[in-house]
């Protein structure tokens, strides 16, 4: 993302950019801000900028996914579980990255709940709607889901360089260490019930783990 092209509104930074296909665009919303972005506040600047009603609509979208991210990362840092985690990467070694610069949210991320490049935290415009869907698979509260997406994009924003850059070791490291840091997390827990909400979201991050390490058999029985 050249972040040099980002139109500065107000602390909120939007942009679009043109796909390969010149009748669709994908809206990126992009901050430097951590709490509440102010949606009216942005429409009226956008709509004074000349951009269309469906890139203003797109935008909000984003502008909503934000501040869920902001809200649910503020409670992550206020109760000390983004400390828990920095401790946990620091303990195996890994070199935790300062805070994200920049948090965007796109549109056309298909599959996609969360990324980082390594300076920005990213989510996609209905990032509402995917941690929901997070939170039942895994059988959890969207407050866990939201502890294991922080810990997934932090644990990839720690990684060594030579898995960061291979897609798939990235993915698998990020999946093996977040079963390592629930487990724990569940074994320290006082109540039944946390126990048994951190033992199923070690058991997601596991499952994901194996999913990707079939990948990598499959596609091994195809190199052969």
């Amino acid at each position: 993302m050249d972040l040099q092209s980002i139109i500065n509104l107000n602390h909120v930074r939007y942009m679009t950019q043109i796909s390969a296909d010149p009748y669709q665009k994908q809206v990126v919303v992009a901050t430097d801000e951590k709490g509440d972005i102010d949606a009216g506040d942005l429409e009226s600047r956008l709509e004074k900028a000349g951009y269309t009603k469906h890139a203003r609509s797109q935008a909000l979208k984003g502008v909503d996914s934000l501040n869920y991210l902001n809200m649910h990362m503020a409670r992550l840092e206020r109760t000390g579980v983004l400390q828990e985690q920095r401790d946990y990467f620091r303990s195996i070694g890994y070199n935790y990255t300062f805070p994200d610069d920049y948090r965007v949210a796109v549109s056309g991320k298909n599959g996609v709940v969360a990324f980082t490049d390594g300076k920005i935290l990213g989510v996609t415009t209905d990032f509402k709607k995917k941690l929901k869907y997070v939170a039942k698979a895994a059988g959890v509260s969207e407050e866990i889901a939201a502890e294991y997406i922080s810990f997934h994009e932090n644990d990839h924003k720690a990684q060594p360089s030579y898995i960061f850059n291979d897609e798939l070791s990235a993915e698998m490291d990020a999946e093996s260490r977040a079963t390592d840091f629930f487990t724990r997390k569940q074994k320290g827990q006082k109540t039944l019930s946390g126990k048994r909400n951190y033992k199923r979201m070690a058991a997601y991050a596991r499952k994901k783990l194996s999913n990707y390490q079939k990948q990598v058999k499959r596609s091994y029985k195809r190199a052969a």
